[in-house]
């Protein structure tokens, strides 16, 4: 296949999709279907993992808003949420300009299966990670390693 979509067959028409088949959003991040929000890539098409986390809190902010029966307001802009030290130069921030996804040339991708998103270098993941300002997600790893299997319960799944 040539390009890159959002599965939506499973939403039988319930939301509304784009030409481009993304989910049409309203500025608040609400499908058409009451109640039903979406963010990340089936809403701005493939993305960056930065822009994705920004999209997620975006709609997390939506969400609670419309949970509290509050309007979500444009300018509305997530508050400050800092968990470690500053690792970056807050001033030099606004000057990074996000980094371009490097993809397979548009006569390169009939007849096959081939990747067409062909990935950040790695010092180019490191530049655009550094955008991110999300100090905290590099304790997401450390709290997932404290977590032991037989501390989870698990269910085996069957049909019937």
């Amino acid at each position: 296949a040539i390009g890159q979509t959002p599965e939506s067959s499973c939403l039988r028409g319930e939301v509304q999709v784009n030409r481009d088949g993304t989910l049409t959003v309203s500025h608040d991040l609400a499908t058409s279907h009451a109640g039903v929000f979406a963010a990340g890539d089936a809403v701005i098409g493939p993305a960056t993992v930065v822009e994705a986390v920004a999209q997620g809190n975006l709609a997390a902010l939506a969400v609670d808003n419309y949970l509290r029966g509050r309007e979500l307001a444009l300018e509305e802009k997530l508050g400050p949420y800092m968990t470690a030290e500053l690792t970056y130069d807050l001033e030099e921030y606004g000057k990074v300009k996000r980094t371009a996804m490097p993809e397979l040339p548009k006569e390169s991708r009939q007849g096959n299966f081939t990747e067409i998103e062909q990935g950040l270098s790695e010092e180019a993941a490191q530049i655009e990670a550094r955008r991110c300002l999300r100090c905290d997600l590099e304790y997401v790893s450390l709290i997932e390693e404290d977590l032991r299997k037989d501390e989870l319960l698990t269910v085996s799944l069957s049909e019937g």
